[in-house]
């Protein structure tokens, strides 16, 4: 399995602390990603760690740019069919 997306929580909570040095949508991700692996895991899933990227602000997918806001055209791919 190719590009499994894992969202962040919807909100930074203002930046705030759950434990000392750690903010709470931190946290909070870290436990829903190793809730996700596990659960690949249980399925016989394997991923890459060299193809594998997390808490990422946004990713490129079939010429879109997807990020925690919305999802807009790569103004690269756009560059070249304009081209």
């Amino acid at each position: 399995m190719d590009n499994v997306g894992v969202y962040r929580p919807r909100t930074t909570y203002n930046n705030k602390e759950a434990l000392p040095s750690i903010r709470r949508f931190i946290l909070e991700y870290i436990i829903w990603l190793k809730c996700v692996l596990y659960k690949l895991k249980l399925a016989g899933a394997t991923i890459l760690g060299l193809k594998s990227q997390f808490l990422i602000l946004g990713i490129k997918v079939v010429g879109y740019i997807c990020n925690a806001t919305s999802r807009h055209p790569n103004k690269d791919k756009v560059a070249k069919i304009l081209n």
